[in-house]
This record gives structure tokens, C-alpha cells and sequence, in this order.
């Protein structure tokens, strides 16, 4: 679970005013209504445990030699899936890019390639 952009902004905007205003009663009642915000956006978020994983990995590789490696992502949750997924290799498998985008509805599969190239 990570905090998303929208509700930082929610709370950036909203400090503005109870800064103007200098009402404690101001500040509790907008506490409380971050707090839920917060409480609906974790509520209805997809959980990282319903999250299914595998990996496809050529034979061999040689030193130097560009090969295709792919991450099977599967949600098999009620809920979907947005975030950025990094798919992390040791530094010597060349890995072209790490982090990828990813949006799964419940109970679709996606593939994340990564193009490694071993020295």
C-alpha cells in the first residue's frame, strides 16, 4: 500500500485554508475528514497479497548476448491492481529499465518484459 498523489494533494490543499482561518475547530473537523478519505482509499485499494508472481527466464545466456526475461503478474483479488512493479536484477545482468507501470483487473494476467544483457 502506498500513499497515492491524490490524496497528498487533498491534504496540501486543505492546510491552506486552516492556516487562513486559525480555527481549531476547523482543524479537528478536517482531520477527521482526511482520516476517512484515507480509511476509503485503503478500503477500496487491490491487496498486494492477492498478487501471483512467476518468471520466465531463458536457458543460457553468454556474456554480452541480449536476451528477453518475463514476469507473469496475476490478481487474483476481487479488487484492481495500479502501481508501479520493479522488477529488480543485479546490477552485472543489464537489466534495460527496472520499473514498469502496471494495471490488472481482478483476475487478469499481465506480462512485464525485461530486456537483460549480462557483462
Amino acid at each position: 500500500m502506498a500513499i497515492s498523489g491524490w490524496f497528498v494533494a487533498l491534504v496540501g490543499v486543505g492546510v491552506v485554508p486552516l492556516v487562513l482561518l486559525d480555527e481549531p475547530l476547523w482543524l479537528g473537523g478536517w482531520l477527521v475528514f482526511v482520516a476517512l478519505v484515507g480509511a476509503g482509499d485503503l478500503i477500496a485499494a487491490g491487496s498486494p497479497r492477492a498478487i501471483r508472481l512467476e518468471r520466465s527466464l531463458p536457458g543460457r545466456t553468454r556474456l554480452g548476448e541480449t536476451v528477453t526475461a518475463e514476469l507473469f503478474v496475476t490478481n487474483a483479488g476481487r479488487r484492481s491492481v495500479r502501481g508501479i512493479l520493479r522488477d529488480a536484477w543485479q546490477p552485472s545482468a543489464g537489466a534495460a529499465s527496472t520499473r514498469s507501470r502496471i494495471s490488472i483487473p481482478p483476475g487478469e494476467r499481465r506480462v512485464v518484459t525485461t530486456r537483460l544483457t549480462p557483462f
